[in-house]
């Protein structure tokens, strides 16, 4: 009977290692499910973040396409300024020519007035001793008549 009890006794420490073998092995497929469950949830978040890692890099490239398009476009816009710069001196400085011929041709119209006023009143006084009749002048050492003499 002791032999007995003593393999009870062992029979139930193997039972109480059994169950506790068990028990840990539950825990170990737990914890490893457990740990399944987060790998997997890590790499669908890893999936999510590595596509709108790509959604921003091809944002990105899109946005420095328009950058540079948008550089492109006030280089050229800074040349036309500058061209129209130039352009707008040169017209200025056109201009100012301009004003100064007027200036001088209206100098020289008030010029020509003021000659032709006096070319006038000469051409005048011209016409008025040529339409009056002349006074009779005496003159003693020469007589005025045809036959006399």
């Amino acid at each position: 009977e002791v032999a007995n009890d003593a393999l009870r006794a062992a029979q139930a420490g193997w039972e109480a290692e059994r169950q506790e073998v068990e028990a840990l092995s539950q825990q170990m497929a737990d914890a490893y499910e457990a740990q399944a469950l987060e790998l997997e949830a890590a790499q669908a978040r890893i999936a999510e973040l590595d596509a709108a890692l790509q959604q921003a890099v091809t944002a990105a490239a899109t946005h420095q396409a328009a950058l540079d398009q948008v550089r492109t476009a006030l280089v050229d816009l800074q040349q036309r300024a500058s061209t129209a710069e130039a352009r707008a001196s040169e017209l200025r400085t056109e201009l100012d020519r301009a004003h100064l011929v007027a200036a001088e041709q209206r100098n020289a119209a008030g010029q020509a007035r003021e000659e032709a006023a006096t070319l006038r009143g000469r051409l005048a006084a011209f016409e008025g001793m040529a339409t009056s009749p002349t006074p009779a002048k005496t003159n003693p050492g020469k007589p005025r008549g045809k036959g006399t003499g």
